[in-house]
């Protein structure tokens, strides 16, 4: 029996550094809930998620601290850059990481589907 376990590292596709046009950057933006479903859904063993803090203290799912290279069309533009630190929840909710997709709250993460809920915590 195997101990190799495969891991939906911020869920499932590419990451933005592979650009916001790219189509699975759009249908499963990492760290976005579609993300972590589909990685599941694809025989992952479990997840990986990077946990922060809003301005109001709400845990969300989200690489780092510089929100601008997770959003759509603000990682290319000098002088749009949006810190964590410095946003809301609200705030932050009104950006879309591609797709439609918004940065997920640690509750959301646990409140989706199911398929998600297999994965338990290992923290």
């Amino acid at each position: 029996m195997s101990n190799l376990k495969l891991i939906g590292h911020r869920g499932y596709g590419p990451t933005h550094i592979l650009g916001m046009d790219d189509s699975m950057n759009l249908s499963f933006p990492e760290n976005s809930l579609p993300a972590f479903a589909k990685a599941l859904d694809s025989g992952a063993d479990g997840i990986e998620a990077d946990v922060w803090l809003t301005k109001d203290r709400v845990p969300v799912i989200i690489h780092d601290q510089q929100v601008s290279l997770h959003v759509v069309g603000r990682a290319e533009s000098p002088g749009s850059i949006l810190d964590l630190r410095d946003m809301t929840l609200e705030e932050l909710k009104q950006q879309d990481i591609g797709g439609g997709n918004t940065v997920p709250t640690l509750a959301e993460l646990f409140g989706t589907p199911a398929s998600l809920r297999r994965t338990g915590c290992d923290c």
